[in-house]
């Protein structure tokens, strides 16, 4: 399959050849899961290896890298597949391509199985390009990188993982004989994807062949055929029948035991059979089985009734799983058979495990979207953590211990991304990186966001698509190697970075004014719950209510009341939804700071009605708005929200509108932009200057320039587009002459530098974004808020030119008068300015823009 070195000089040619084969021998090892030969055999060869043979000992590191990730050593395979990429890079010709194509797709699978899916993808694609050109397309190397991908969709996209391998299959059939292994491996692919269709009996007939196969080849034993035996058991499981599920499970542990020992494998094997005797509710035989999964994922854990340091495992990604299915198996026994409080504070112990965890795995995660991923999966564990916290408070003497640990699981389930964002960029500011690296980073982030916008937009032309994919490609591997050097070089950087602070009530409290309410939600889908905490600067207090049916049908009959102004409907959507989330209030609470959950940040609060009207005909004005009540702010979670007693002083003022929009796109012009920002430059005349930009004067050079952190107020009064599929295609619109240059992407504002007090999008429902589990809204105001915005103003729905000029004219003259006090006190006041007035008295005016930030 590789080419040796022949064009070398001949008197090393006999050990280009020799070198060649010792690594096929090695290769056949790996394949017999003779790992400690397979060790031996490339460790004598590297040592034999000149320093010439750049191929020879590219691919033997690579069968090295195979060897590690079978141990289940992560870390050391991923390490010696870079090294022998960094060693390959700089040749082009087909004997430097060729094992270069072998090391991009061992880093994909690597990758993979270290939870970088996107990563992983992008190695695997490169693989494949490769391949196809070195080799063909109808060949067994290409069928081999559409293996590994449909492994890696196999857990993202059930429909995309079976493409790749029913391609990987086509392949191999028609150049292998019947019993070949490729056929068995791919068979036993396909038999995991129809388990996650539920098209059991499919799934079952797949694994039967991919057995017999495995049973011609290899008589005795061999993990392989333990890998079917465990999906055999996993079909089974699914189904029910956890009696033959626990027969096939027992027959793959054997092997996996016998083979391996302490190894990834085995401890799935383990954590298998603990999730069979879960579902029979032998939750004492589970949490067995769980413990010892606990011992077989790590080098020399024993203890039988606690759970390993989180530090010391071979597959991080099972571990958590181990711990969650432990910590299930915990609160099963206690509730069905033992009554126990002991099993409660044990299961209680596992999450908190799990959640020292997950800080370590999201070191591990290199991309934003497969830290997103981890997010979702880590917002179920989160999920029964605050559940069983909750229990411990109502029923245990340890009240507030509980209720504050069930806030702390909370917090830790929101915006994890976002807080590590924001926690690298202060570690920079402190840990003495050069300015000229900061430069540097700024360059690899602004190009590979320039590169990934053009890929999302669509690229038609195949070899130009190829060509940028390849350009981000490589620069994103630059730029991971880069903050690897930043880490390495500055520790106190990656100290700050990683130093995660735990989520306290008391410091929450204390940053509370005298009328400030925190309210966080929390909706469990599993228990089919909305938990509110309500924070003051004095007292907490935790409401529990049940999740109704109608509620997300509510959040969007709300918000589609609003905008097609059916009134009956909006105040029925309204006050069903104010039943639903908003608990007893303190008496003395004047402003309150929602911290959203999921689809609820999709709608206003100040728009909720506590008390339903008599007649649907009654008038907007007459309604108990919550506006009348309570100036209303929101933020992405409480450890980030950060109390302004006064009010900073405006020093500069940015004011930015376009206003046509037909050089570039059929945007309608927004002429009452300009008057808009004529009545704040007005305003400003006293007590700030104001640096105006109109029409072609409103460029992207001026939001993308360095003089943008010189301004304490950014108004931008222009059209912006959510992109709810892809966010970081969500943008605002400038004055320019192409796509290149009349907009800023959400990708480009993360890359801005900000210091303002306040940055206004006086645009089209800027407030919105893709909602993803355990991170919120992904859009606009995020990426503002990362950039260094204190507060942002955005809307959630398309408004009216006209009522967006008042709205924001009464805002701001208070805002910039002697009485101002807060940004969330002069919304409230225009706000209610509004709806007293007889022209824009509903909702659709003056709720849609709310208020995000400290």
């Amino acid at each position: 399959m590789y080419a040796v070195e022949a064009d070398l000089h001949k008197d090393i040619e006999p050990v280009a050849y020799y070198l060649y084969c010792e690594t096929q021998r090695a290769e056949c090892a790996i394949r017999l899961s003779d790992l400690d030969e397979a060790q031996a055999i490339v460790q004598a060869a590297l040592k034999q290896c000149p320093a010439a043979l750049v191929n020879s000992k590219a691919l033997l590191q690579n069968a090295q890298a195979k060897i590690y990730y079978q141990k289940g050593l992560l870390d050391q395979a991923h390490a010696e597949i870079m090294s022998a990429i960094e060693l390959l890079k700089g040749g082009t010709s087909f004997y430097w391509r060729s094992p270069l194509s072998e090391c991009y797709n061992t880093e994909g699978l690597i990758d993979w199985l270290r939870g970088n899916d996107e990563k992983s993808l992008e190695y695997l694609n490169q693989a494949l390009e490769i391949r196809k050109e070195l080799f063909g397309e109808h060949t067994a190397q290409v069928a081999a990188v559409y293996n590994n991908m449909g492994l890696v969709y196999s857990g993202i996209d059930s429909d995309e993982a079976v493409f790749y391998y029913e391609n990987a299959l086509e392949i191999y059939q028609s150049i292998y004989p019947e019993n070949h292994p490729a056929l068995a491996v791919a068979y036993s692919n396909l038999a995991q994807i129809y388990r996650k269709q539920e098209a059991y009996n499919t799934a079952l007939t797949q694994y039967e062949k991919a057995l017999e196969i495995w049973e011609q080849r290899y008589p005795g034993m061999h993990p392989n055929k333990a890998f079917v035996y465990s999906g055999m058991a996993q079909v089974y499981e699914d189904k029910g029948a956890y009696d033959q599920a626990l027969t096939q499970a027992k027959k793959a542990l054997e092997i996996y035991k016998q083979e391996y020992g302490r190894h990834p494998n085995t401890a799935a094997c383990f954590t298998l059979i603990g999730s069979i005797f879960t579902g029979q509710r032998e939750y004492t035989k589970a949490i067995h089985a769980f413990q010892l999964a606990l011992m077989y994922n790590t080098a020399s854990f024993t203890e039988t009734g606690s759970n390993p340091d989180v530090k010391e495992y071979f597959d991080g990604q099972l571990l958590l799983s181990t711990l969650t299915h432990k910590a299930i198996a915990l609160s099963g026994r206690s509730s069905e058979k033992t009554l126990r409080l002991q099993d409660l504070t044990q299961a209680l112990s596992c999450y908190q495990s799990c959640d020292t965890l997950l800080d370590q795995l999201r070191q591990t995660r290199t991309s934003k979207n497969d830290k997103v991923a981890l997010g979702a999966y880590s917002y179920d564990i989160y999920d029964k953590a605050v559940e069983l916290s909750l229990f411990l408070s109502q029923n245990t003497f340890k009240k507030k211990y509980y209720q504050q640990l069930a806030f702390y699981f909370v917090e830790r389930s929101k915006a994890s991304v976002l807080q590590e964002s924001i926690s690298e960029a202060k570690a920079k500011s402190f840990a003495g990186i050069p300015d000229s690296k900061i430069e540097e980073e700024d360059t690899y982030k602004t190009t590979i966001t320039y590169l990934e916008q053009k890929l999302a937009k669509g690229i038609s032309d195949k070899d130009q698509f190829k060509t940028v994919s390849a350009q981000l490609f490589e620069t994103k591997r630059k730029y991971e190697a880069f903050i690897t050097s930043l880490e390495k070089n500055y520790p106190a950087y990656y100290n700050l970075k990683y130093n995660v602070q735990p989520v306290i009530m008391e410091a929450i409290q204390a940053k509370l004014s005298e009328g400030d309410c925190v309210l966080e939600y929390f909706v469990s889908e599993k228990s089919k719950t909305v938990t509110t905490f309500v924070l003051t600067n004095k007292a907490v207090r935790v409401y529990m209510v049940p999740l109704k049916d109608t509620y997300s049908k509510y959040i969007s009959g709300m918000r589609n009341a609003i905008k097609f102004d059916s009134k009956a409907t909006f105040i029925k959507t309204s006050t069903a939804l104010h039943k639903q989330l908003i608990p007893s209030l303190p008496k003395h609470c004047s402003h309150l700071i929602i911290i959203p959950d999921g689809k609820m940040a999709a709608i206003p609060f100040e728009a909720l009605i506590e008390k339903r009207p008599k007649h649907d005909t009654s008038s907007y004005a007459q309604m108990g708005f919550m506006i009348k009540k309570y100036a209303t702010s929101y933020t992405y979670t409480a450890s980030l929200y950060e109390n302004t007693h006064e009010a900073a002083k405006v020093k500069k003022v940015l004011l930015f509108a376009p206003v046509d929009f037909s050089a570039s796109s059929d945007l309608n012009a927004l002429p009452g932009t300009l008057a808009e920002v004529d009545t704040l430059t007005s305003l400003c005349t006293n007590t700030a200057q104001a640096d105006v930009y109109t029409y072609t004067a409103a460029s992207k050079a001026v939001l993308v320039s360095d003089s943008l952190s010189g301004y304490s107020i950014i108004h931008l009064a222009t059209h912006g587009l959510v992109d709810e599929e892809q966010p970081e295609l969500s943008c605002i619109y400038t004055s320019g002459t192409s796509e290149e240059n009349d907009r800023i992407y959400a990708g480009d504002m993360y890359n801005m530098h900000l210091n303002a007090a306040l940055v206004s999008l006086s645009a089209c429902q800027t407030g919105l974004g893709k909602i993803e589990k355990g991170e919120g809204m992904i859009g606009l105001s995020r990426a503002l808020f990362y950039a260094g915005a204190d507060n942002i103003m955005v809307s959630l729905w398309k408004v009216s030119d006209l009522s967006t000029q008042v709205y924001m004219q009464y805002f701001y003259s208070i805002y910039l008068s002697e009485n101002f006090t807060t940004f969330a006190e002069a919304a409230r006041i225009s706000k209610i300015k509004l709806l007293n007035s007889e022209t824009f008295n509903s909702p659709y005016y003056w709720a849609a823009f709310i208020l995000i930030g400290k």
